[in-house]
């Protein structure tokens, strides 16, 4: 499109009420925004009246597609052309399938298309994952005095109660460990009967100690969209160790889509244990079937064993550490923000109380792309401590498209919380409850065009840290003279 076309529109999500966009060539986008005084006592019956912004089309993150002179109310979600090649599947025509289960990413491509997700914003196919939708953020963040469910109420009826004050994720804001946002997202979706959603935080969210839960209006439940719902979906966020920096468009959490039920029975386990092979590796040793009977489910157990020849078994996050841009990836240095836990002479680690620590599982992973998992904490009285943040297994997480994989170690993501806690090689941490597909989706995790960060993960923090190799833990943590060096620079 050529020269300047300007039009007032007026958004129906929150944090935006009009937009003037500008289409110069198709080229990016410089965002301005006139922010007016806001006070709890002037939000109204809509936080709509927060902001005034001016955008221009931007190619790559999608536009607005309402007509001019409307109220914008979400649409049937678009796939941007610009990405989406004639050979994706993920612009597909095919119809819904019948069968149970998880519904996978070429149809989720079709509720895009038929309006059961919609956004005023393009949905783009970066977002599609093996069997979830990653979830971005709107244009505001809403620091609230405390979490809350809205029960009988829409949220934005919660929000005019609770809400302090508003951040601009236009240009980017940060978020302060222990306070509470809520954060209204780019989508919302039209669920009809029979079809459910769950939603939870995405791994390199887990990773970083953000804990993020999707609300919906008048429900009960966090991260359970129930079947039928219609409307839109807020998240709140809450960062426990570090300050972040977000922006709008990033992904902290993904939604999956559920037809029936989807937990696989004992039976059906073993039956993919027979066909699809072993689901658990210890080493280069599959664990048997009868193994996993006898242990009465597919258990993880924690290792303590050491990285690479030395005593080091994870990392603990520091206080008081600097800001994390969540828009940058593989940039921080590893040990300005995470300390080495050693294991101690009886091969135990001692959890401190209320710190976060990343430790990985003994066992591998083995997801075929018939299945999904999620892990759990398999017992409330298994100890005072916190197993996990995200805990969902994409279908061929550690197997491939045809099991070349065998098998990739989970990361957990753990918490002490009443007391310090003692923890031992071997031992039981959690649980996965396997999750059937309503059909195979048409790409794997690990797949070139999915953006996967973890197939091949060790001891692997976010993606946002530059990882160090297994000689620098050694120097850092063993070399007396290093440390000495490191403390006085003018020992020489």
């Amino acid at each position: 499109m050529t020269g300047t076309e300007a039009s007032d529109v007026t958004l129906g999500a929150f944090g935006l009420t009009r937009i003037s966009m500008s289409l110069r060539n198709g080229r990016g986008y410089r965002p301005r925004l006139r922010r007016n005084t806001i006070s709890v006592s002037n939000f109204g019956d809509s936080l709509a009246e927060a902001y005034c912004l001016s955008v221009c089309y931007h190619r790559g993150r999608g536009h607005l597609r309402s007509p001019t002179n409307q109220r914008l109310r979400p649409r049937a979600g678009k796939l941007n052309p610009v990405i989406a090649s004639s050979s994706s599947s993920v612009t597909s025509d095919s119809q819904f399938a019948d069968s149970e289960g998880i519904l996978p990413r070429q149809e989720i491509a079709e509720m895009v298309k038929r309006g059961l997700i919609c956004s005023a914003f393009t949905i783009l196919p970066r977002q599609l994952q093996p069997a979830s939708l990653d979830l971005r953020l709107g244009e505001v963040a809403i620091r609230v005095q405390c979490s809350f469910l809205p029960g009988k109420e829409p949220v934005k009826d919660k929000l005019t109660k609770y809400a302090s004050h508003t951040l601009d994720l236009v240009r980017g804001a940060v978020l302060e460990p222990g306070a509470v946002y809520i954060i209204p997202l780019m989508e919302e979706v039209r669920l009809p009967k029979g079809l459910r959603a769950k939603a939870n935080p995405r791994s390199s969210t887990g990773r970083l100690d953000i804990f993020t839960r999707v609300i919906s209006d008048r429900s009960d439940r966090f991260d359970e969209i129930s079947d039928g719902y219609q409307g839109p979906l807020f998240l709140e966020v809450v960062t426990r160790s570090f300050p972040v920096r977000v922006e709008r468009y990033l992904s902290l959490s993904q939604i999956r889509f559920v037809r029936g039920t989807s937990r696989c029975s004992t039976d059906e386990i073993m039956t993919i244990y027979d066909e699809q092979g072993p689901l658990l590796y210890e080493g280069e040793t599959p664990v048997a079937r009868e193994e996993i009977i006898r242990r009465g489910g597919l258990f993880l157990q924690v290792d303590l064993s050491g990285i690479g020849g030395t005593h080091c078994v994870g990392y603990k996050a520091k206080k008081n550490s600097q800001l994390i841009d969540l828009s940058r990836l593989d940039h921080y240095a590893v040990f300005d923000y995470w300390e080495p836990v050693f294991r101690d002479s009886r091969g135990q680690l001692i959890l401190e109380r209320d710190h976060f620590y990343l430790l990985t599982s003994k066992d591998k992973v083995r997801i075929p792309a018939s299945c999904a998992a999620e892990m759990v904490a398999y017992e409330e009285t298994s100890g005072e401590l916190r197993t996990h943040y995200a805990g969902f297994f994409d279908p061929g997480f550690g197997y491939g498209r045809q099991g070349e994989i065998k098998g990739t170690v989970a990361v957990m993501e753990v918490r002490a919380l009443d007391a310090p806690f003692m923890v031992e090689d071997g031992q039981r941490f959690c649980r996965l409850h396997l999750e059937r597909m309503a059909v195979p989706p048409d790409q794997v995790y690990g797949s070139r065009d999915i953006g996967s960060s973890y197939q091949f993960q060790g001891l692997t923090p976010s993606k946002h840290f530059r990882m160090p190799r297994p000689d620098e833990i050694k120097k850092r943590a063993f070399d007396p003279q290093q440390l000495l060096f490191e403390m006085d620079p003018g020992r020489g």
